[in-house]
């Protein structure tokens, strides 16, 4: 069972997606034998066994030009004196 997950869990990963998203899927496969274990129909959790991926936290994000107006009015508001001059 646990070489099928491993197998399984290269084969996710060679498709492109993302750490994060591996690490979801793990994270519902694994609680599928969790609750499998609490109800007596397997005895231990595979899963815990499979290696969890490291995520990046940095995630780059430019805000919309709507976002950027209200971000700048909110400036305005709060510390007009912090506003860049664009």
């Amino acid at each position: 069972m646990l070489n099928h997950l491993k197998q399984r869990g290269h084969r996710v990963k060679d498709r492109g997606l993302a750490p994060a998203t591996i690490n979801c899927f793990r994270a519902a496969v694994s609680a599928i034998f969790t609750l499998a274990r609490r109800n007596k129909k397997v005895a231990e959790n595979p899963v815990r066994l499979v290696r969890v991926e490291r995520e990046d936290d940095a995630c780059l994000r430019f805000l919309s030009e709507d976002e950027e107006v209200k971000f700048r009015a909110k400036i305005r508001e709060l510390a007009p004196e912090r506003e860049a001059d664009f």
